[in-house]
């Protein structure tokens, strides 16, 4: 099993989440952020959207929590 794509879109999402966290000016990282870092992959938006969840949706509810 190839894990480094995997990686690759961790990495990706975890830099997202400290980038946002950053621009929103907040003290610390938090899941939410994490979350939204995770959103922004397609790859997640695919399993979410499998499951029945609807990733825009879950979008706009960390949008109103952040703000």
């Amino acid at each position: 099993m190839n894990t480094q794509p995997l990686q690759a879109n961790l990495q990706s999402a975890i830099r997202k989440a400290f980038e946002l966290a950053r621009f929103k000016r907040h003290e610390f990282v938090t899941v939410e952020h994490l979350l939204a870092g995770l959103l922004s992959e397609s790859e997640v938006q695919k399993t979410l959207s499998s499951c029945g969840v609807k990733p825009t949706k879950v979008q706009a509810s960390l949008d109103a929590f952040f703000e």
